[in-house]
């Protein structure tokens, strides 16, 4: 079964209110800047910040941290930070 997947402008607020998914699969909501920022909110209820872009076109998904760690701030800046490694060729997992 396909992951849920919706795009959004992320707040601290709207975070705080993402509800788990019904099904057994993590749900994805995606920042609209930057756009290879998510929050990950798996059925347990756990919710963290991931990187999710292409390394050569293959499909990449690096876990940044909790949102109860992170902050959205932090977080962009970090998913914009694996973004220029990308862009550069470099395997952010090899840094």
């Amino acid at each position: 079964m396909a992951r849920t997947t919706e795009r959004i402008r992320l707040t601290i607020d709207r975070i705080r209110k993402l509800k788990p998914p019904a099904s057994t699969q993590a749900a994805y909501v995606f920042d609209d800047d930057p756009r290879q920022l998510s929050v990950r909110v798996t059925p347990a209820g756990a919710k963290s910040f991931v990187y999710a872009g292409k390394l050569n076109k293959v499909p990449l998904r690096i876990t940044i941290g909790d949102v109860g760690v992170w902050t959205l701030d932090d977080a962009r800046t970090e998913a914009r930070r694996l973004q220029t490694l990308i862009d550069q060729g470099i395997d952010p997992r090899q840094e």
